[in-house]
């Protein structure tokens, strides 16, 4: 199965548990290009949470609900949902992730032991996402043999985090298409 906030994912692809914000490119947010912050609101897409982020963050009362009373319900209900998505899912392909999304993703990808391929297009890499990603991606995920990056922000931090991933677990297949990799990305990635 195939996990997914990719824009124009036919209906039958697009399964996620979490609202995947919008999906169309900034031309058509309107967005205000002349504010410092703009390009930042291109990078809007949400993953879906791991159990246990959504429970810190339904306990400190950072994600909202009508009832409180129904925290419990919606705990277990979520988990379940998560685990059993995660579980099954060979294909995870995310686009337009910010970095706060991306230590998210990494976060829970110890639940991703069907995972085979990996995509991410056009996400935001900061410093701390794409090391949690690397991190993240080791042996644990024994079946994972893809990962493709393509227009992503980041560069050399990507890259690094690339090439750590190459060195802790089985990828025979790196794409990383246009994401600015400069001499130090270039450098980890050799050294790999």
């Amino acid at each position: 199965s195939e996990w997914s906030t990719m824009r124009g994912a036919p209906f039958g692809t697009r399964r996620i548990d979490e609202a995947e914000g919008r999906s169309v490119e900034m031309e058509e947010d309107g967005v205000d290009r002349e504010r410092p912050d703009a390009e930042l609101e291109f990078y809007h897409c949400k993953v879906a949470m791991p159990p246990e982020i959504f429970r810190e963050q339904a306990t400190s009362e950072t994600l909202r609900f009508t009832h409180r009373s129904d925290l419990k319900a919606v705990m277990t209900l979520q988990k379940r949902v998560f685990l059993e998505k995660a579980a099954n899912c060979e294909a995870l392909i995310h686009e337009r992730l910010p970095d706060r999304e991306l230590q998210i993703l990494a976060a829970g990808m110890h639940h991703y032991k069907s995972l085979v391929s990996l995509t991410l297009r056009r996400c935001y890499f900061e410093d701390e996402g794409a090391k949690r990603l690397g991190e993240a991606l080791d042996s644990r995920l024994p079946l994972l043999h893809s990962l493709r990056c393509s227009e992503c922000r980041g560069g050399d931090v990507l890259a690094q985090a690339a090439a750590v991933a190459l060195r802790r677990c089985s990828l025979s297949q790196l794409v990383l298409a246009h994401d600015h990799i400069g001499v130090k990305g270039a450098e980890a990635l050799a050294d790999a």
